[in-house]
């Protein structure tokens, strides 16, 4: 009865240290892709004149 249910909670301790595994890792590839386009647009930012400064739809005669 004991050894049953040890393995059934070393059973669950291995299922939440999976998802705590899997959540980790999305978060921080969330994080690392927000700092990635932070790094980007900072360093696109020193451009003169900013690659933003004007909406690229008007240039090809669409309405914006």
């Amino acid at each position: 009865m004991v050894a049953a249910q040890l393995c059934r909670q070393s059973h669950r301790h291995k299922v939440a240290k999976t998802t705590l595994k899997e959540v980790c890792g999305f978060v921080g590839l969330y994080y690392n892709v927000i700092i990635g386009w932070s790094i980007f647009y900072f360093f696109q930012s020193f451009q003169h004149p900013l690659p933003w400064s004007e909406c690229p739809i008007r240039r090809n005669g669409t309405l914006a």
